[in-house]
């Protein structure tokens, strides 16, 4: 804490405002918006690497599945081929017991098997004896090439399939002869249909993209790379040719032993993070082992945080240029606060005072300093300060003479203007609003009859009408009888402008208000409703306390949003006190029904008691 102290008063103290502004609000925005941006990347690439993590996992089980479908149709082909090949009355059976061989037999006997097998991907089948004598051999008749079967790998595989005694399938990967390219080999014992003993065995050679074709979307990607690794840990597969047959790496093999399926990211020697993921399949004993360079699936991590980057860089900018036009907003009216103050101390008391009112404390302090500056000027010329006062008083008499008949005649020469010029809606707005100019202004009487009040009423709805035009129906009701009786002023307009304020400018859609006025018995029933969007539950119980806590009416009055509201309430109680019934129904989205009841009278009943 001392040390921040510290550092505090060596960057802040005895520096200028705008600098102490400037710095703190940089620190305050900046730091933590760099941060937010940092996490923001952390976490972006976090979620990006498992998601790569996850669909390279996916792509590895699909190639897995690939591998299996493929070997099981090889299997299958096998099967069908060894089955043709056991049918007793076959050459290939008797050339197994040890016939003769004899091509032009061969060929006529397998005819059928070649072309059922002869595809692209096929290189050669071969059919051999149990002494590892070749009794059946054909190649892919698109090429007929001959192939010597003379590479190292070669007989060492002939070795192998030679002293396979078990039906089952081997399968391996080689160059069939010396500096050949790689082929799919798989190969199983043909075993006697009587005794279940090995009589021969079979070798299909096909072309190595038959097989690479699996996971060909794996090494497509540059950097990706796949091993098959045999289960003593030597690599039947690996994208880089040289490598098959030759010993997996020892730390993978470790990794292996640990568990069956996994998928990490670890470092090369180079520093490069790479995706490994591997899946033993178990049926098959060997590993399926993929590898990818993260960057490779993460491309747009790179794109993503120079994007962050730049970001974060324009809008540092952006904040400094505000915190400084801040700032400056900010201690401008100081430094020409400062410049009066220096003009004073020279002697003139009549500086040109004009600071900028930014906020109310500099405001005040200018104030402040200019009564400051004029009372002194006062005490030096007291005389001449009293003559402008004595004319600043005159102006504001003239200012007071001004009668409200200038506005009612300005409105009738602009109705006059209109008539003239045919703009005949512009001159009956302008006639609406200088009667309703004229009843809000008069002061005749506090009371008007009903018939009055709804004459004002069609003026302000006539202008409403040519506000909201067919957004807007207006619904009046009003009985005969009740016109000739009593009504406080301005009763009904303050209630509709609620309905047109706080309910239909809020709603979407089509407004309507409906205004009903009876004569029930000895009472006079006026019923405003709207179809708004209700009021704030909030709010009703709030006016509801109102109507309710007689102490606080005439408080609250001048502090609420539903001013008019209960102005016309507090005004419609002192009339006629227990006697008046006052009820808000208002339903959300709905809309908001206000029913009134008061008694009926032609007389102004305050005469009736005591002026009240």
């Amino acid at each position: 804490m001392n040390y921040i102290r510290r550092l505090i008063h060596k960057y802040f103290h005895q520096k200028t405002l705008q600098y102490q502004l400037l710095v703190t609000y940089l620190l305050i925005v900046i730091i933590p918006f760099i941060a937010m941006g940092y996490v923001f990347y952390e976490v972006s690439i976090s979620a990006m690497k498992k998601d790569a993590l996850e669909n390279y996992n996916s792509l590895m089980e699909a190639v897995s599945k690939n591998i299996n479908a493929f070997l099981e149709g090889t299997s299958k082909e096998i099967s069908i081929y060894t089955s043709i090949i056991l049918d007793t009355d076959s050459y290939n059976l008797n050339l197994l017991r040890g016939d003769e061989y004899r091509s032009e037999f061969w060929l006529t006997e397998n005819k059928h098997l070649f072309d059922t097998f002869n595809r692209d991907d096929f290189i050669s089948i071969r059919a051999y004896d149990n002494y590892g004598k070749i009794v059946g051999f054909s190649t892919n008749t698109t090429n007929n090439k001959v192939y010597e079967y003379d590479s190292h790998q070669e007989e060492t595989w002939q070795q192998i399939i030679k002293h396979n005694y078990q039906d089952e399938l081997l399968f391996d990967i080689h160059p069939l002869e010396t500096n050949g390219v790689y082929s799919f080999t798989a190969s199983r014992a043909i075993m006697s249909p009587k005794d279940n003993v090995k009589i021969g065995y079979l070798s299909f050679d096909k072309e190595l993209y038959a097989f690479t074709n699996n996971f060909k979307q794996i090494e497509n990607r540059l950097g990706g790379e796949l091993q098959i690794i045999k289960e003593n840990g030597t690599l039947l597969y690996h994208s880089n040719y040289t490598l098959i047959g030759q010993l997996a790496d020892q730390k993978l093999l470790d990794h292996l032993d640990r568990l069956s399926a996994d998928t990490f990211i670890e470092e090369n020697v180079d520093g490069e993070e790479i995706i490994m993921s591997y899946n033993k399949l178990t049926n098959e004993n060997f590993t399926i082992v993929g590898s990818m360079p993260l960057d490779v699936l993460t491309k747009d991590i790179n794109s993503l945080g120079k994007i962050a980057f730049y970001s974060v860089l324009v809008l540092v900018l952006l904040i400094s240029i505000l915190s400084y036009l801040l700032s400056s907003y900010l201690t401008n009216p100081l430094k020409a606060l400062m410049r009066q103050m220096s003009r004073v101390e020279k002697g003139n008391f009549k500086p040109e005072i004009d600071i900028p009112k930014t906020n109310i404390e500099l405001t005040q302090l200018g104030n402040r300093f200019q009564t400051m500056v004029k009372t002194i000027d006062d005490l030096v010329s007291i005389q001449y300060q009293t003559e402008i006062h004595k004319k600043d008083a005159e102006l504001k008499a003239l200012i007071m003479q001004i009668n409200p008949h200038f506005f009612y005649n300005t409105l009738e020469v602009i109705s006059g203007i209109a008539d003239e010029e045919g703009i005949y809606k512009i001159s009956d707005i302008t006639e609406s609003l200088s009667r309703l100019l004229r009843y809000n202004l008069s002061h005749d009487s506090e009371l008007v009859t009903i018939q009055q009040e709804i004459d004002h009423i069609k003026h302000y709805f006539f202008i409403l009408k040519s506000r909201f035009e067919d957004e807007l129906s207006i619904d009046m009701e009003v009985d005969k009888e009740a016109e000739s009786y009593l009504i406080m002023k301005m009763i009904i307009q303050p209630l509709i402008e609620n309905s047109v304020k706080h309910g239909i400018e809020m709603k979407i859609g089509k407004g309507q208000i409906r205004l009903k006025v009876k004569k029930l018995g000895d009472r006079i029933y006026m019923e405003v409703a709207d179809n708004g969007v209700g009021f704030d539950e909030n709010k009703l119980t709030y006016f509801r306390q109102f109507t309710i806590d007689a102490d606080k009416r005439f408080s609250l009055t001048t502090s609420s949003n539903h001013l008019g509201l209960k102005n016309v309430y507090s005004r419609l109680s002192l009339l006629y006190e227990e006697q008046l019934s006052f009820v808000i129904e208002s339903e959300k989205d709905m809309g908001t029904t206000i029913k009134i009841e008061f008694p009926a009278s032609t007389t102004d009943r305050r005469s009736n008691q005591n002026g009240i």
